[in-house]
């Protein structure tokens, strides 16, 4: 009887080697997409096509509207008239810090009365307001003005000239001119005659002791609430400034 067949590894013979595996096919999606794409209707391309041109249409009037809206003139000075209503409201904190800091308020009565630019070199230099706000006396619009080092605080040297665009109180008086309510309000501080002009479409920054913020004076406001006339309104430094309600606490 003969013995079983057996595989020939089993007597020591060579082991046969395995069929090749086949790599998988690879799938191209490019080119699956680019059939799939020209097997589409000419109508549903078009679509594709004019809904994308919409959409980019759209994104583009949105951009232009929001940079129009963003950069729009206001007249002359273009948006900057209203950065100015917030430096006025930082200068009118320096003088509310005076009034509520006793230290403060025997330093000024030391200054007597000093006014206008002298009362903010003055007040500079004793120490009754920050350095900081030596850039916000300077109005974003002057042609004539600009923002002075702080160097010169510790020095003998004055304020430099043409550095301060506003008006002041005298230093001895502006404790009580800032409590001037009602009827009797005045102006605290406001341009000065250089930057008198420097917004003829909105008016004259002005500063009121009753007021939170800022506003803007024009001549019909003026001529309508104190009886200021063209001619008074035209010189400021000569006819109003320290003279005439509401400017008669406020000086050049």
């Amino acid at each position: 009887m003969e013995p079983p067949s057996r595989p020939p590894h089993a007597y020591g013979g060579p082991v046969p080697k395995p069929a090749p595996i086949k790599p998988a096919k690879r799938i191209d999606f490019a080119a699956t997409d680019t059939r799939a794409r020209s097997l589409e209707s000419p109508v549903k391309r078009v679509t594709r096509a004019f809904l994308w041109t919409v959409i980019v249409f759209l994104f583009g009037i949105l951009g232009l509207v929001f940079l129009s809206v963003l950069f729009m003139p206001c007249g002359r000075g273009g948006a900057r008239y209203k950065l100015e209503v917030k430096q006025a409201a930082d200068v009118m904190s320096g003088f509310a810090g005076i009034a509520d800091d006793q230290a403060k308020q025997r330093r000024l009565r030391k200054l007597g009365d000093v006014r206008g630019e002298k009362f903010y070199e003055a007040a500079f230099k004793a120490r009754l307001l920050d350095d900081t706000l030596l850039g916000k006396l300077v109005s974003k619009y002057s042609t004539t003005d600009s923002t002075a080092d702080k160097i010169w605080i510790d020095t003998a040297e004055p304020l430099p000239e043409h550095s301060c665009s506003f008006t002041a109180p005298r230093a001895d008086m502006l404790l009580e001119v800032l409590k001037l309510k009602g009827e009797q309000r005045c102006v605290v501080f406001c341009f000065n005659s250089r930057n008198w002009h420097n917004y003829p479409d909105h008016g004259v920054l002005v500063h009121f002791s009753d007021a939170d913020i800022a506003e803007y004076m024009t001549f019909e406001d003026a001529h309508e609430s104190w009886g200021i006339t063209e001619e008074e309104w035209a010189d400021p430094a000569g006819k109003l400034f320290g003279q005439k309600a509401p400017f008669q606490h406020t000086y050049e």
